[in-house]
């Protein structure tokens, strides 16, 4: 669904449409982590019995209660979460293989795929979590805390007008970090736990900063604010 144009093929979408993003609310796309519309793919299709979405294995999608799970874990009966936010149970999933590659980015990291609410970022291991010093940290969390710089380069100060993608349409943006990430996960156990709360810290300091970066930013001009009486020089009169 895009403002002012209503469904269209996710081939057609350009930076800066507006996309639904959840009930009634809209968000333009800055990026995209896969742009690949002539490639041929392997997705799974899942549908419900109102709608039919398409998706690769590792993709995150919202299902009970708005948990974002690869679809490679939906099983019949699993409740997605629809543009209105209703509930439909999955009535069937098969595999295809279809053309087109696309994974657009938004600011809230969500996106409303064929009447289906969707993430915009994909889960590592077959899994909805990956497990950090104990405590079970969601894909769907730490990708877009991940995304924070990115976010601020193409969205917060719009200077991508246009992106570069590699041969495999992934953008260059994404395909460096995904490539770490995955060379992290296949660390010996040590180093993997060293390495994922190193990860962990940082994402939570991009999580801080964006989400309390308007107030940090408020404080600091007060902080600067109150302190310029003090720094003007004092003349003595003779």
């Amino acid at each position: 669904q895009i403002l002012g144009r209503g469904p269209t093929r996710l081939s057609e979408v350009e930076i800066n449409d507006k996309v639904m993003v959840d009930i009634n609310r809209y968000e333009p796309v800055y990026s995209f982590g896969h742009y690949s519309p002539d490639s041929r793919a392997e997705f799974l299709e899942i549908s419900t019995s109102m709608s039919t979405l398409q998706v690769s294995r590792d993709h995150l999608v919202f299902v009970n209660n708005r948990q974002a799970v690869p679809a490679s874990l939906i099983r019949v009966g699993d409740e997605v979460t629809d543009e209105t936010g209703s509930k439909t149970p999955v009535t069937s999933i098969k595999n295809v293989v279809a053309e087109g590659v696309f994974a657009p980015f938004t600011p809230s990291g969500t996106i409303v795929v064929d009447n289906i609410l969707a993430s915009s970022y994909v889960a590592f291991e077959d899994s909805a979590f990956v497990t950090i010093g104990g405590i079970r940290w969601s894909y769907h969390w730490v990708a877009h805390a991940f995304g924070f710089p990115h976010r601020v380069w193409c969205y917060y100060l719009k200077t991508c007008p246009t992106e570069t993608y590699a041969a495999n349409g992934i953008s260059l943006w994404v395909g460096k970090p995904h490539t770490w990430a995955l060379r992290l996960l296949g660390q010996p156990a040590l180093f993997r736990t060293g390495g994922l709360a190193l990860l962990l810290a940082t994402l939570l300091f991009f999580n801080v900063l964006e989400q309390w970066g308007v107030v940090i930013l408020c404080v600091g001009l007060l902080l600067f604010a109150a302190r310029k009486p003090n720094s003007v020089s004092r003349v003595k009169v003779h």
